[in-house]
């Protein structure tokens, strides 16, 4: 009687009479296997896109073949990678787990990298390099699951990090570090997002479903040691904390913060910020160095005039200036004391002149300007520019814009309405024959109505267009009829200039120069790449099994069954090798299944083996109608027919698009 071997380790289990009377190689190689179960190894990896980690054979033989790195519990992975890579715990029927360290160095520019291990269709575990992880693998066979065993860990008492430099990674990638800083403190630090609107996020969230007013929603408090003796030095010394400033509700979150500090007892709200944006202080403020410092108004006055001033004369004496008339402004001459002025002397110490109409040489506006009625207007001959101080030289068929927006940023120009209105913002491009500004002379069929350009610098000015959408008259316009086509045009490799593409006519009629590109259409292919062995022969209809998918343009294949996203004709070929088929081989066919109907393809009499079928159909499906391939073989007696898989496309294959 042959020996045996355990599922996961593939230890020999010696058949009764076997080697009797030895103790022999067998059992030295078992013993090994067991050592190996308590102990560690280092394996070296190759700069590849997967490895394997073998437990043991497949068919496992007396030997040293029997003894395999997976056979130890700790395993320890190094070399230097330049991608990240997949190593498979084999045979996928082990059931076995690992202390796995990942102690592999970045060679790429692009890392870190990470080890991702599997055992079968199932979960993955990822390992980043400089990390390590307990993780097991359930054997389950094709669909194996590989697991972290300390997912979720819970810790009954006290964890200790003992190093100095302890860190504490978090996130997938590793992209939050929690640092250990020797004898200071901690370092959080974010190491994920580097680009600009990237900030480190802290978020104190309270458990309380309501929120009333008063409510304390998060609060940093610093505090002495415990150790320390004495009242006030257990006391919390100072804190910042987040306070309601009424119920919340789905319009109302209004909250303050509250500063808090304390001499000789428990900390107390010294300062606060209101929703509103109000400080209120409850001591005095100071604003020290070369600034101004104000102690009960600097001046010793305890009250001034509402509307008064407080004037630094550049003497060091703060003094007191009475309420401004209307129209009055404090100016300054840089000599003493500003002074109170109005009308003409006023326009005149400013330098717009004297008159109710000033005029200004150069205007720069910081802020906001703002037009409370009237129109501004440009004289003809005038530009106006935005972002930039001069007009920016480059043509448009020949023409310099007058009007320009220049950005170094995003260059982004938005329109908003804010209006209890159906009507949003609109951009209106018309176009007159009249020769002088307001005439009004009617346009001629083909005029142009409007042209949006879209522009790019050859390196020498803006001049190449290499998209633009026009509109023009189409047809004869009159009084309150104006026929128009929307015209969109794009620019050749080697040209700058647009060349109409697609013509939207009056009555909606489309008009392609070219072709019709359709890339979003569904379409797909996949193969089965391993022999299914044994799936049918007795009359069992077997749903085909395609584990690899060639391409899948809209992703509407899953699990060996397509899914219409839309109403249509879709063209479906498949087919199907068979191996196995004997004479005794009847009802031999291959068919698609679908939501509406099926349909067959027949073997021919003559029987071969092994056989190749194809089925080719135009169905018509529904939107969400799937649609499969099934084999059956009648006749054999029992199920010994394979169907066949390989990595080429034209053994057992799967396709279909839509095509109408």
């Amino acid at each position: 009687m042959a020996s045996s071997y355990s599922t996961s380790l593939g230890i020999e289990k010696i058949a009764t009479g076997d080697q009797s009377g030895t103790w022999g190689d067998t059992s030295n190689y078992n013993w090994d296997i067991i050592d190996r179960i308590s102990a560690y190894t280092s394996v070296a990896l190759s700069d590849a896109s997967t490895a394997t980690l073998t437990v043991r054979e497949s068919s496992p033989e007396s030997g040293t073949e029997n003894l395999q790195d997976g056979m130890y519990r700790v395993v320890k992975f190094t070399g230097s990678l330049s991608q990240s890579c997949t190593i498979t715990i084999s045979p996928n029927t082990s059931k076995m787990f690992f202390i796995v360290i990942n102690a592999t160095t970045d060679a790429g520019s692009s890392g870190p990298y990470s080890l991702a291990f599997t055992q079968g269709g199932g979960a993955n575990v990822t390992v980043q390099n400089g990390n390590n992880a307990v993780i097991y693998c359930d054997g389950a066979g094709s669909g194996a699951v590989v697991a972290d065993a300390l997912n979720d860990l819970q810790i009954g008492n006290d964890l200790s990090l003992v190093s100095d430099s302890s860190v504490i990674n978090m996130g997938a990638d590793n992209d939050i570090t929690i640092t250990h800083v020797a004898d200071v403190g901690l370092k959080l630090k974010q190491a994920g997002a580097t680009g600009d609107g990237s900030p480190f996020v802290l978020t104190l969230q309270t458990g309380e479903l309501d929120i009333a007013a008063a409510d304390v929603l998060g609060q940093i408090d610093f505090q002495a040691p415990d150790e320390n003796t004495g009242t006030d030095a257990i006391l919390v010394a100072a804190g910042i904390s987040a306070i309601s400033e009424g119920d919340f509700s789905s319009s109302n979150n209004a909250t303050k913060l509250s500063f808090k500090t304390a001499s000789s007892a428990a900390a107390a709200e010294t300062m606060s910020l209101s929703s509103g944006g109000n400080l209120t202080i409850a001591g005095d403020l100071t604003i020290s160095g070369s600034a101004l410092s104000v102690a009960n108004g600097g001046t010793g006055a305890s009250t001034f005039t509402d509307g008064g001033v407080l004037l630094g004369s550049g003497t060091g004496a703060v003094t007191a200036m009475a309420v401004l008339a209307d129209s009055e402004m404090l100016v300054g001459d840089g000599t003493g004391d500003p002074v109170a002025e109005s009308g003409a002397t006023l326009r005149t110490s400013v330098g717009v002149g004297t008159g109710d109409s000033p005029t200004f040489a150069a205007l720069t506006v910081t802020g906001i300007a703002t037009f409370a009625s009237g129109l501004a207007s440009l004289p003809v001959g005038n530009d106006l520019v935005v972002g930039h101080t001069a007009i920016v030289p480059g043509t448009i068929n020949g023409n310099t814009a007058e009007v320009q927006l220049n950005s170094l940023d995003n260059g982004i120009f938005e329109i908003i309405r804010w209006q209890n209105a159906s009507a949003g913002p609109a951009i209106h491009l018309g176009h007159s024959r009249g020769a002088t500004v307001g005439a009004d002379v009617i346009v001629q069929d083909a005029d142009k109505l409007g042209t949006i350009r879209f522009g790019g610098n050859d390196g020498g000015d803006m001049q190449p267009v290499g998209a633009s959408i026009q509109a023009r008259v189409s047809g004869t316009p009159g009084v309150n009829d104006m026929p128009g086509e929307l015209v969109f045009a794009t620019t050749a490799d080697g040209s700058q200039t647009p060349t109409d593409r697609l013509t939207i006519g009056p009555t909606g009629l489309a008009t392609f120069a070219n072709e019709v590109s359709m890339p979003n259409q569904p379409c797909f292919l996949a193969i089965n790449s391993v022999t299914d062995s044994n799936v049918t022969g007795n009359g069992t209809v077997y749903d085909a099994d395609f584990d690899t998918v060639i391409f899948d343009q809209g992703a509407d294949f899953a699990s060996d069954v397509f899914t219409a996203p839309i109403a249509g004709r879709y063209m479906f070929s498949a087919a199907v090798r068979l191996g196995g088929v004997t004479t005794s081989g009847t009802n031999i066919y291959i068919k698609i299944d679908t939501s509406n109907r099926n349909y067959f393809f027949f073997a021919p009499e003559s029987v071969l083996d092994p056989m190749s079928m194809e089925i080719n159909v135009i169905a018509d499906m529904d939107a969400s109608d799937t649609a499969k391939i099934s084999v059956n073989v009648s006749g054999e007696g029992s199920d010994v027919v394979d169907v066949y898989g390989s990595g080429s496309v034209n053994a057992t294959y799967f396709s279909g698009c839509l095509v109408a």
